[in-house]
């Protein structure tokens, strides 16, 4: 079973230790920030959510991450965020308590999950990350080996319950598509997020919009689903393996053809920027 890693603002976790200011960031950390500000070519301003705090790889001893959708340039456009998503770099403390980056890319999502015990971060990446289409959202697991986040040969990010899936049969209730005039998306890429580890531990997929329909597999954070169909707060879903080859631009409204499909509570999906 996987479990989300706790996620700690810097702001609370500077107040807890009396400690305030920027000056509390491990040096790699605040040399990356004041190159970031330089970088603007002016003002720049740090928003709330910019720096978090997270122990991403279980050693106990906090990590930094910097998302830089939340680092405005003052005055003018930011080179930070694009049709890539916005750029994200990642500090993880070394067995000496010095710090490393491991991590500096554009990401249209990021999610921190334990699989099977190991921590992972789970990626979602402009299409041209694997070789597709821009619009084409890619997705990647890199697993902690003892010194890095690296992906693994033979690890897919096929989660289990697609089988699950196939084993349920048909929807009770069908997903649809509906149609537009082929520019506009009709879908969205979307992060399973904010379950609990002291809940249930996953988000059921069901047969149809309501928790009476049959369970058919389950999602846990970080997964990437794209979300079609809403009805009330049930969101009707594509996820696993088949997500890098759905199409979001029908001109025509028609049941969802995809074999590993359906509905989620959609309070628990965060919109991933396309």
């Amino acid at each position: 079973m996987r479990k989300a890693i706790l996620v700690v603002s810097a702001a609370a976790a500077l107040a807890c230790s009396g400690a305030a200011s920027a000056q509390s960031l491990p040096q790699p950390v605040q040399a990356a920030i004041d190159e970031s500000k330089k970088d603007c070519g002016g003002p720049a301003k740090l928003e709330k959510g910019f720096v978090s705090i997270k122990d991403i790889n279980g050693d106990q001893v906090p990590d930094y991450i910097l998302d830089y959708a939340h680092l405005k340039c003052v005055g003018m456009p930011s080179s930070f965020c694009g049709s890539a998503g916005c750029e994200t770099q990642i500090f993880v403390a070394k067995p000496n308590k010095s710090y490393k980056s491991i991590f500096d890319d554009y990401v249209q999502g990021i999610g921190f999950v334990e699989i099977a015990g190991r921590p992972a971060i789970k990626l979602a990446l402009h299409g041209s990350s694997c070789g597709r289409a821009g619009s084409d959202t890619c997705y990647s697991t890199l697993y902690w080996n003892g010194r890095d986040f690296k992906p693994e040969q033979g690890k897919s990010d096929q989660p289990a319950t697609e089988k699950a899936t196939a084993a349920g049969g048909d929807l009770d209730v069908q997903i649809l598509e509906e149609g537009g005039d082929g520019q506009v998306a009709n879908c969205s890429s979307n992060m399973v997020a904010g379950l609990k580890a002291n809940g249930d531990g996953f988000l059921a997929i069901r047969s149809g919009p309501g928790s009476q329909y049959r369970q058919l597999g389950e999602l846990h954070n970080g997964d990437m689903v794209i979300a079609f169909q809403q009805r009330g707060q049930w969101a009707g879903v594509v996820y696993g393996s088949e997500t890098p080859n759905v199409r979001c631009h029908s001109t025509k409204t028609h049941p969802l053809p995809y074999k590993n499909k359906g509905w989620v509570n959609a309070n628990w999906l965060k919109l991933v920027a396309n």
